[in-house]
């Protein structure tokens, strides 16, 4: 990663949860094949996980897939709205929208507990 690419990644991070330490890019990857970077920050002497891409064939395409959802979601945060159904599905289902479905899937799914738990009177 270029350092003018981390100060832009480093800016998204702060717009979306703030000021700060320094955010932290972990690259894991199991089989220098496919490839996911999680960004967390240090809180009270310990890393806490914030964020992560969707496993990406290659390391340039995991950068590439980190910035893109960074970007979006800054962009996002700044208008000071709540965010969409849609900016949910763009920033977290993927660089090709790969994962939409699956959003939406659980999405469904959640709703559907919750409006069990509120018909049952059980509403934790």
């Amino acid at each position: 990663m270029s350092s003018d690419q981390c100060k832009r990644l480093e800016g998204y991070c702060k717009t979306i949860w703030g000021e700060g330490d320094d955010y932290e890019f972990d690259v894991e990857t199991d089989d220098y094949e496919y490839y996911q970077i999680f960004v967390g920050r240090e809180q009270d002497g310990r890393l806490c996980p914030l964020t992560a891409t969707s496993v990406c064939c290659g390391e340039e395409s995991a950068w590439r897939d980190l910035e893109r959802m960074l970007q979006v979601w800054a962009t996002q945060v700044e208008t000071g709205k709540p965010m969409t159904k849609e900016q949910k599905l763009t920033i977290f289902g993927g660089p090709r929208g790969d994962l939409r479905d699956v959003i939406e899937l659980v999405d469904r799914v959640l709703a559907e507990k919750l409006l069990e738990s509120m018909v049952d009177g059980n509403c934790s």
